[in-house]
């Protein structure tokens, strides 16, 4: 073989081996590309798959979301009936206690009313009376004060008082006492004579000294009060000295050794 031929050959050989390296890299390359495909054709399908995954897990959970929200929703409403319920009967108890306490109110009330119209009513009754006795009491009053102010009324009076102290003791006259009798031995007239035992007597006589008295009553300030009452007492101790002398101690009368004076 020549050197020609060999270089030939060296060429074909170096040719042939290009060749076959590029046919290589061109195989490579197309199975490169064509697994290049198939990973983003599998990647495209498992997003696919991941977003169908992740819709049905979405769809359940909102499902379940929307099951236990309503389940809770349920409950509450259950719950707020419940209290709503309890609430409307203890406002229909309180309601109840407070119209059995208005009621109670009302009757009481009722009673006041009633019970004030009849006291109302007494009353107004008693204050007519009273007002009654009090112009019967004046009339009665004025009366006295003219019939007093006669000594010789005033006398008969203060008789008559002490004649109704003695029946009011149980004494009876003409049994027990005499009035206005004459002495036997003596023209003197005792107001009273009252008759004792073994034949006994004893008189009484009945002043009035009343004029200083109704000062004494009258007056605004104590120095004039104390003024009429020493004039009064000077009144009754001269009633006093003048019985005295009016012959009522009489042995031949059969009287006891003193007198009485009734100042009514």
């Amino acid at each position: 073989m020549t050197a020609g031929e060999a270089g030939a050959l060296v060429v074909c050989v170096a040719s042939g081996a290009a060749f076959g390296a590029v046919g290589m890299y061109v195989v490579a390359f197309s199975l490169k590309k064509k697994s290049d495909a198939e990973a983003i054709q599998e990647r495209e399908a498992l997003k696919g798959q991941f977003a169908s995954v992740s819709a049905e897990v979405f769809k359940a959970a909102t499902e379940q979301f929307l099951a236990l929200a309503q389940s809770r929703l349920e409950t509450e409403q259950v719950r707020a009936a419940g209290d709503l319920d309890e609430r409307r009967r203890a406002v229909e108890t309180a309601v109840g206690q407070l119209s059995e306490k208005l009621t109670a109110y009302e009757g009481l009330m009722r009673g006041f009313e009633t019970d004030r119209d009849k006291k109302y009513g007494s009353l107004e009754e008693q204050l007519k009376k009273t007002a009654q006795t009090t112009d019967a009491l004046r009339a009665a009053t004025e009366g006295l004060k003219a019939t007093l102010s006669n000594p010789a009324a005033r006398g008969q009076w203060g008789e008559r008082m002490a004649d109704d102290i003695l029946r009011a003791a149980g004494l009876q006259e003409n049994v027990q006492y005499l009035k206005n009798r004459v002495q036997d031995s003596v023209a003197t007239r005792p107001d009273f004579t009252f008759l004792l035992p073994e034949g006994r007597r004893l008189h009484m006589d009945v002043k009035f000294p009343l004029d200083n008295y109704l000062r004494m009553v009258q007056a605004e300030s104590k120095e004039a009060q104390e003024g009429f009452r020493k004039e009064f007492l000077r009144d009754a101790r001269k009633q006093i000295k003048d019985l005295t002398k009016r012959d009522y101690i009489n042995p031949e009368e059969g009287t006891l050794d003193y007198v009485v004076l009734f100042v009514p």
